[in-house]
């Protein structure tokens, strides 16, 4: 492993404990609101027991949901190489523009490339297969991507949206004038064209998007990672994502990052949105149902962060329009004061009126 790689590496292992704790305080608090209220109406209802069945089943079902939501997460995590240098999750069944949403909130351009490329797959997807094969009707939506040191475009893995066979599949395949390869009894469907990724049907329902610059099959990674235990990113992101199906968007890098709003390289990013609406979307999330966002971005410099802080408040973009520009102004930055942490932390809540300035058209 390169020094490169290494860096990335210690910066991830540690990326998350700042997300963490922030989302573990709202559930504390949600938990004990909900808590407050049923002992409420526990001491208001004198038929509690007898309408105690129908919430049992309900609660159970809701866990229900929320397991198997947690299982596909676990499931797509085991094959994140610990080796990645920027991961992104998301879970959300509306697309936002990666653009607006790495400028509004900040984020180093090599960071947010894995956002923009997630939707450089869905329009490549949108090429190559139509009719009955269109990706929408055999793919699901939520997405894992990394980068490796190989390749600056990322892998992707996605799940099927129901089980298929190997023949279905393969067919799917060919309709977008993919070849079928088999290597290390791996499916592997190479394309016929500028389509960025070759496509290998993973074990589980998941089909993984290999950058074609990826010497090889590029299952190395892959693979790799199934043979080595769980790194502290993969179980931190398991917990995270597992707990809150509200977070629908979390991405991490580590660095140096050229960040083209201040002078100092940045080491490490942390970004992640969380639903504010209570509906039931992909993934676990509150989907179409959303009164907006909570957005969150932490970047640590690699110098002072008061400086740093005080750039990014004072940072213009006159090439975007004055909605946008709007957007940028109203996240403000301050530096971490939680003892051990050292960073600079941006927070924006994206509500229905800004919500539409974001959407991806």
């Amino acid at each position: 492993m390169d020094s490169k790689a290494m860096m990335a590496r210690g910066a991830l292992t540690t990326a998350l404990a700042l997300t963490l704790a922030a989302c573990g305080g709202k559930d504390e608090a949600n938990q004990a609101g909900a808590s407050a209220t049923r002992t409420e109406a526990a001491d208001e209802q004198a038929d509690a027991e007898a309408g105690a069945a129908p919430e049992a089943s309900a609660e159970a079902g809701e866990e229900a949901a929320g397991s198997a939501s947690a299982s596909e997460i676990e499931q797509m995590l085991g094959w994140l190489t610990p080796d990645a240098m920027t991961v992104a999750y998301d879970r959300m069944d509306r697309r936002l523009d990666p653009a607006v949403v790495s400028v509004v909130y900040a984020l180093p351009p090599k960071a947010a490339d894995v956002l923009d490329e997630r939707a450089t797959l869905d329009e490549a997807l949108d090429v190559v297969f139509d009719g009955d094969a269109e990706a929408k009707n055999w793919l699901g939506e939520s997405t894992l991507g990394f980068t490796v040191a190989l390749s600056s475009t990322p892998y992707f893995l996605r799940p099927l949206r129901a089980p298929m066979t190997d023949e279905a599949l393969a067919g799917i395949f060919e309709q977008g004038g993919f070849t079928k390869n088999v290597v290390d009894e791996t499916a592997v469907f190479l394309p016929d064209g500028a389509f960025p990724w070759r496509a290998a049907a993973l074990e589980g329902g998941l089909i993984a998007f290999i950058p074609v610059d990826i010497p090889g099959a590029g299952l190395e990674p892959l693979h790799g990672a199934r043979e080595q235990p769980e790194s502290p990113v993969e179980q931190q992101l398991a917990a995270l994502l597992g707990q809150d199906p509200g977070i629908e968007l979390v991405l991490l890098s580590g660095g140096p990052l050229v960040h083209f709003d201040v002078d100092q390289p940045i080491a490490q990013v942390q970004f992640a949105l969380r639903n504010l609406g209570t509906g039931g979307g992909a993934g676990g999330g509150a989907g179409g149902g959303a009164k907006g966002y909570d957005g969150q971005v932490v970047l640590t410099p690699t110098g002072d962060v008061h400086a740093v802080a005080k750039q990014l408040n004072e940072r213009e973009h006159p090439e975007e329009n004055q909605q946008v520009q709007g957007l940028i102004s109203a996240v403000h930055f301050a530096p971490l004061e939680e003892e051990g942490q050292s960073g600079v932390v941006g927070r924006m809540e994206i509500g229905p009126e800004q919500l539409k300035h974001f959407l991806l058209r």
